[in-house]
Parts: structure tokens; sequence; C-alpha cells
């Protein structure tokens, strides 16, 4: 580095002249090295201002990725949300029943309750719909095999009764039917209906082996015929009591 050059005057430091002029230091004279110096500074300033530009740059790219990987997870997170609902039960007309099936209106408000507040999924809500149903007809079956085996005993037990009645079973069980069957023409006719399909209902109903009323078309059917209180005329509308002079006197209907 250049020394410093100093002007006319005594030198730093001495008395000063009185009445002289006072000494100035000229400023120091740069060489090549310091220009190259303070060049390289600049440059490396630049650099260092660059690089620092760049950090800041990355640093925004960085955080724009984040915000939108960030973005991305919320809207997956959505739309997971809304499939899980669309998963979730929500009314009994999310369920599928058989034709004709049908669920108690009380029953099932208590039923979406329960599936409703346990958050069940629709799959769920469907198995315990079928096992419920299932559930139901399997009772009923079993009522009605129930109700078919008291049926069943039940007509076996008229069955013996009418088979141990003196009167009735025995080898009066022949004569027994004839006389039901002609007070069931009877009735039947004089009804206007359908003998075939009433003797059918009493078969269907087990009525027709019912001991009390086996006993009482038995009994009726005593007073049927020509001579008796009741006719059987089914080719003419006479089929109807006869007249105190017919049954004192004998004779059909209408003769004198």
């Amino acid at each position: 580095m250049a020394e410093a050059v100093v002007t006319d005057g005594p030198t730093i430091g001495a008395a000063e002249p009185i009445g002289g002029d006072k000494t100035t230091i000229a400023p120091e004279a740069k060489t090549g090295d310091d220009v190259a110096d303070e060049g390289g500074a600049d440059e490396a300033a630049k650099a260092a201002a660059a690089e620092n530009e760049d950090k800041g740059g990355g640093k925004g790219t960085e955080d724009k990725s984040k915000e939108g990987v960030a973005a991305k997870k919320t809207a997956d997170e959505q739309a997971a949300n809304e499939a899980a609902k669309a998963l979730l039960f929500g009314s009994l007309t999310d369920l599928q029943l058989p034709d004709g099936a049908k669920i108690d209106e009380t029953i099932g408000k208590k039923f979406a309750a329960a599936l409703t507040d346990s958050k069940a999924t629709k799959q769920t809500a469907q198995i315990f719909a079928d096992l419920a149903l299932e559930a139901t007809s399997l009772g009923i079956q079993r009522e009605i095999a129930r109700l078919v085996a008291g049926a069943d005993a039940e007509l076996q037990a008229w069955n013996k009764e009418i088979m141990a009645d003196k009167e009735l079973g025995g080898a009066n069980i022949d004569a027994t039917k004839a006389n039901c069957e002609k007070f069931l023409e009877l009735a039947a006719t004089v009804a206007g209906v359908n003998l075939d399909r009433f003797k059918v209902s009493l078969k269907k109903s087990h009525m027709a082996n019912q001991p009390d009323l086996i006993r009482t078309l038995n009994y009726i059917s005593g007073f049927i015929g020509p001579d008796k209180l009741f006719i059987m005329d089914r080719s003419t509308e006479n089929n109807a009591r006869k007249t105190d002079a017919e049954i004192f006197y004998g004779g059909q209907p209408g003769t004198k």
C-alpha cells in the first residue's frame, strides 16, 4: 500500500508554526491490487445476494408445495367423509324387503333409531333386517306348526269321542254320516248355497268332525223325510216345513 504524502510543513505531531500553513494529509492513492480487491468484493457481494435470492425463491416454492399437499389432504379427507356418510344408514327406505313384507310402524321407528344412533352402515342395517325377517318367519312357521299340531290333536280327540258315542259311533257311524249329509243337502238347497263348497269349508275348519255339531245334525235329520217335519223334494221349491194338517194327516205339501 502507498505511503502517505505530506505537504510542506512539519510532520504530524510537531508544533504548528505560528502563522504558518496547516499540515494536510492527501488521500491514499489506490493501487491496482486495491482496485482488484474492491472489484472482487463487489462480485462476491453480488453472488451472495443472488444466492440469497435463490434461497428465498426455493423457500417460496417449498412453501407452495406444502400448501398444495395440505389442500389435497383436506380435499381427500372431505371426499372420504362424504363417502362414509353415503354408506351410513339413513332411514327404513334404505332397506330392501321381500315383496309384500312390511315393517310395523312402531317397531320400525325403534329399529331405525337404534341403527342411526349406532352409526350403522346400510349393509349392517340390511343384515339386521334380514335376520329380523328370518326370525319372524321362523316364529310364524313354528306357531303355525303348533296350531296345526293342536288342531290335529283336537281332531283326533273329536273323532275318538264320536266313535265312542253309542248313538253316533260304532256300528251307527255310517248312518250318522248319512244323516248329516241329508241335513246339509236340505240346508244348502233352502239357503241356495253350493253344497260341495260348503262341505269343503267344513272339512278345512275341522268342524265336520265337531261332536256337538254332529249330534245336532244327526238329531235334526230325524225330522227330514216324506212323513217327517221337513221333506226333500229337490225338483220343486217345496223344501220347507210341513203344515200342521200334513203332519197330522200325512201327505205331501199341497195335497188335499
